[in-house]
């Protein structure tokens, strides 16, 4: 009997496809799926204060309005596509707790399954592609952001990862489009903004590819400028949302939490200039130097640049490093050395969480931005070492 089930669950499920699958590797990522979900529905039950001060409220507009056609009202501070998406999520039999968690969670299952799809066809093995396929559903605050918190994050996160998946393959115009689907969705996809810049200097899109990007958003707030929102306050939106908060740092494990100014906005302009200097020099080196657009290269950039904004960025709040999180994870996948870089990143984010979620800090967020501060001087190193071994090389930047 041991024998005929080993031959059973050893049975060949794919013998032609890229990965060798067996029946045995088909039930484990069953099982890791029906583990993630029960998991996030574990966490369904708490309310945050996030959900009670704005999103219960904009979902009983949007319900009280006849869900789809209450679009066009002037309902909270997010874009239009993210009140698309919760109109519909009126008209499902689920109060709005779950509902609004149910569709983050679904995202959490996209995000995984098109990791696992790109690494699939890299012909990684069925127990590194289960590997994968469970630490992103498991990564706390991937876990933590969608099913406890209620946020959102993890919508454009999905969208930007397909941008870079894009850009990994040579498709610039799915790329921006993509990325322009992220924009529509929340602000914090910008910290993405300078790789599709680098993909320009390096002549692997043109300008016409980058004006999907602006097309997109406009496309997006069609509907609810029909419906009868002004267009003149969909246009606005992201600078609306950026006066808001005037402390330097909202409890994101950065440069200023360090510095310890968390209560004016006295440095906000030197923050933003600050940011856009680190952007542009670091675009400069890229350009100037010899910089091979390799797929971990671009995956390495992808991730400097996703630690680099908040990193520097005036009034970031404590989840502002989720886009890092993921792509830590995706680079430390692509580059399996670089392991510690995810749990670092993971760690240093997840400590930012813990007061607002649970009320208590067990570990002083200086110390998770120094983990950032460290993360972020590795990956410096690993992108522009090439810059800094031969003398020569010195002696031009000199």
């Amino acid at each position: 009997m041991g024998k005929q089930l080993d031959l059973l669950l050893q049975a060949p499920l794919s013998p032609t496809g890229k990965v060798q699958l067996r029946v045995v590797d088909v039930l484990g990522f069953a099982g890791i799926t029906l583990l993630g979900v029960f998991a996030r529905f574990a966490l369904m039950n708490y309310v945050s204060g996030d959900y009670t001060t704005f999103l219960e409220g904009w979902f009983n507009e949007l319900q009280a309005a006849g869900g789809i056609r209450g679009i066009g009202l002037s309902i909270g501070d997010y874009t239009p596509p993210y009140l698309y998406l919760m109109a519909l999520l009126t008209y499902l039999p689920l109060n709005s707790l779950y509902s609004i968690k149910l569709l983050s969670c679904v995202f959490d299952l996209l995000l995984a399954g098109s990791m696992l799809r790109r690494f699939a066809a890299r012909r990684y093995s069925p127990a590194a592609l289960l590997g994968i396929y469970a630490a992103v559903l498991f990564t706390p605050t991937i876990l933590l952001n969608s099913a406890y918190w209620a946020q959102c994050d993890v919508i454009f996160t999905f969208f930007v990862v397909q941008s870079l998946f894009c850009g990994l393959e040579k498709r610039p115009l799915a790329s921006c489009v993509y990325f322009g689907i992220a924009f529509s969705l929340k602000l914090q996809s910008i910290f993405f903004l300078p790789v599709l810049a680098l993909l320009f200097l390096k002549d692997r899109l043109k300008f016409r590819h980058l004006l999907a990007i602006p097309g997109v958003y406009l496309l997006s707030i069609l509907p609810a400028w029909i419906a009868g929102r002004p267009l003149s306050e969909l246009l606005t939106i992201y600078f609306r949302q950026s006066g808001q908060y005037s402390r330097l740092c909202m409890n994101a494990p950065n440069l200023w939490y360090l510095i310890g100014d968390n209560r004016t906005s006295g440095l906000s302009l030197l923050a933003i200039f600050l940011t856009l200097a680190g952007v542009l020099f670091s675009l400069y080196l890229l350009y100037r130097f010899p910089f091979s657009l390799t797929r971990g290269n671009l995956l390495l950039a992808a991730l400097y640049f996703s630690l680099l904004l908040p990193y520097l960025m005036p009034h970031m709040h404590e989840r502002y490093f989720f886009l890092a999180d993921v792509l830590a994870l995706l680079y430390a996948c692509w580059r399996p050395r670089r392991f510690y870089l995810s749990l670092l990143v993971g760690f240093s984010s997840l400590a930012g969480y813990l007061p607002f979620l649970f009320g208590q800090s067990p570990i002083d967020l200086r110390f998770a931005a120094l983990g950032i501060t460290v993360a972020l001087g590795i990956c410096i190193r690993d992108l522009y070492k090439p810059l800094f071994r031969p003398k020569e090389r010195w002696n031009r930047l000199m």
